[in-house]
């Protein structure tokens, strides 16, 4: 049996921005590698995995990073067909999986 938790949260007590461990580290996380060439992978690597937005968070150096709300994210992530609980959604309306949630 499973001592997992779940905590549901009001829209509003969603926080909207994170501590950044790495601004406190007195020496920088290894950066991330391309695979295909063995180098420091720089934002534009991340281009074809990830929204933008989520990129820039993850490389800032700053003490806390703010984030879009969980909607505009799933919206980044081509998830906004799946509704969050208690928010209705017509058929076809919102981005898809693959186009960006454009």
């Amino acid at each position: 049996m499973s001592d997992q938790k779940n905590y549901l949260l009001n829209e509003t007590d969603i926080p909207t921005r994170w501590y950044n461990v790495q601004a406190d580290l007195d020496v920088p996380l290894a950066p991330a590698l391309h695979p295909g060439t063995g180098q420091p992978a720089g934002p534009d690597d991340f281009a074809p995995l990830f929204p933008r937005d989520l990129i820039m968070q993850e490389v800032s150096k700053d003490l806390i990073v703010g984030f879009n709300s969980h909607k505009d994210v799933k919206g980044a992530l081509g998830l906004a067909q799946i509704p969050v609980e208690g928010e209705s959604k017509k058929v076809g309306e919102g981005g898809g999986l693959g186009d960006g949630g454009r």
